[in-house]
């Protein structure tokens, strides 16, 4: 009988706050629901019967400041209820409340923080308002992620609104990173993965080309600028948030983006082509031969995101065909003196490597020419024993159809290695790759 009295009473909050009668919703509030026995019991016992902490969520999500104003300052919710108390970091990218405990009921959405509920829902005046009461602070963790990370992330997933709303809804969101930044968020607090605040925002920012204003769609030139600026200001805020809490800090620094594992700050926005974040990472100190776990700066090719990591379906007998990183933005690592000679912690160049993991990349000729005339030596040998020709080889005896002028590329590839080697004039590609060579246009 109790729960279904609470249900009721919830579902007239959450009724009578969406109202526009803001009078007739605080008498309420005052005369009849704080003078209930379910809300004295929710409230003293932090249950889910708290009918006060459940009309303010309702007040933020429905942006109601001034019923959010009588709720906290004549004490309707208590503040530091459960899960409701600002965490502290152990430093390890995890986060526990100030009893020592872990987040409860993460899924509720319901029995959340009111800083993520406001993050989550409201307008940035509803989270400015929250951040100024004292007890709540911009440095909490729910849902695995800190409130700045989940802004971030909430900001970047705007992929599949109209065009004509993009700009509209990104300023907002830019705006609510701005109000828990200049409330003390700390971007360098890491998520449960480790990842800090800037670290999410590059693995979540859209796509977006640095010398087109095409996106994958038509998109118009002026809310193309909007985003492009949009992103320059969000990871300028950023760094200068982190250089407020480390000083002279450098974006090289690998506290900079994980606390846990050697990140390559560059590899995503190369896999997903964001040759635009690309060109902002080096302009603020990124180092352009940065390497990840493995030792293998951003050269070296992978699976792109774009793709989604699917491949495309062709004719019965024909190779299927998997999207890896694409040839802008190799492209603008080159133009940036990225070091195409380094090998991986396996002794594997960045040819043998997309010979023996990706052989069904995208663009193969092209991206192994590409490599070739960035310096990659053919001849090299990995800890393994695996070389490129051995790799061609295999390759083309199991197809020799789509193969075999891969096998041929790389056999002439190492006769210009031994004809530079020996001091002798380099046959052109054109005279050495016969009718596979690509026109130099296509490289260009």
């Amino acid at each position: 009988m109790e729960r279904n009295e609470v249900v009721t009473m919830k579902k007239y909050i959450h009724t009578i706050v969406t109202s526009p009668h803001d009078t007739d919703t605080c008498h309420y509030l005052q005369n009849s629901m704080r003078k209930s026995l379910i809300f004295k019991k929710g409230y003293m016992t932090g249950s889910t019967y708290d009918l006060g902490h459940y009309a303010l969520q309702e007040a933020i999500k429905a942006d109601n400041m001034l019923v959010m104003d009588f709720l906290i300052y004549n004490s309707f919710a208590f503040l530091q209820r459960g899960c409701l108390v600002p965490p502290s970091h152990d430093g390890q990218g995890v986060c526990a409340n100030a009893n020592g405990s872990q987040n409860m009921n993460d899924d509720d959405d319901d029995d959340q923080p009111y800083i993520y509920t406001a993050v989550q829902y409201g307008s940035c005046e509803c989270l400015a308002k929250l951040l100024s009461v004292h007890q709540l602070a911009a440095n909490g963790f729910c849902k695995n992620t800190t409130f700045l990370s989940h802004a971030l992330t909430r900001m970047c997933s705007q992929t599949e609104l109209d065009a004509r709303c993009v700009a509209k809804v990104d300023a907002r969101w830019v705006a609510k990173v701005d109000t828990l930044l200049r409330h003390g968020a700390n971007p360098l607090l890491p998520d449960a993965n480790g990842a800090t605040s800037l670290a999410v925002f590059c693995n979540g920012v859209r796509e977006m080309p640095a010398e087109s204003c095409l996106q994958g769609r038509l998109f118009a030139k002026r809310e193309c600028r909007v985003e492009k600026n949009h992103m320059a200001h969000v990871l300028d805020r950023l760094i200068a948030a982190m250089r407020q809490h480390v000083p002279r800090l450098s974006l090289a620094q690998g506290l900079v983006w994980s606390i846990r594992t050697t990140v390559n700050p560059l590899q995503v926005p190369v896999l997903c082509g964001n040759t635009c974040l690309m060109q902002m990472l080096l302009e603020r100190g990124v180092d352009v031969n940065a390497v990840n776990e493995e030792g293998q700066n951003a050269i070296f090719i992978q699976r792109s995101r774009t793709g989604g990591g699917t491949r495309r379906t062709h004719k019965p007998g024909e190779r299927s065909i998997a999207y890896t990183t694409p040839l802008s933005a190799l492209r603008l690592l080159a133009r940036n003196g990225i070091d195409a000679t380094r090998t991986d912690k396996c002794g594997r160049t960045p040819i043998i490597h997309l010979l023996r993991f990706f052989p069904d990349a995208d663009m193969l000729y092209d991206k192994l020419v590409f490599l070739f005339d960035c310096g990659v030596r053919v001849q090299h040998t990995s800890h393994n024993h695996e070389t490129a020709l051995a790799l061609a080889q295999a390759l083309a005896k199991q197809n020799p159809t789509n193969f075999g002028c891969i096998l041929e590329l790389l056999k002439s590839m190492i006769a210009q290695e031994n004809a530079t080697t020996a001091g002798r004039r380099p046959a052109t590609a054109q005279e050495h790759a016969g009718p596979w060579h690509l026109p130099a246009r296509l490289l260009e």
